[in-house]
């Protein structure tokens, strides 16, 4: 599971999505 959310990360990143919304994802995920 943790490697498919981390995919799907990754790939949101890529996409444009902009760093600060998938960092946010990660520090709200690590809590």
């Amino acid at each position: 599971m943790s490697n498919k959310n981390g995919l799907r990360i990754a790939i949101s990143g890529r996409s444009g999505c902009g760093n600060t919304t998938v960092s946010r994802l990660l520090a709200e995920r690590l809590g």
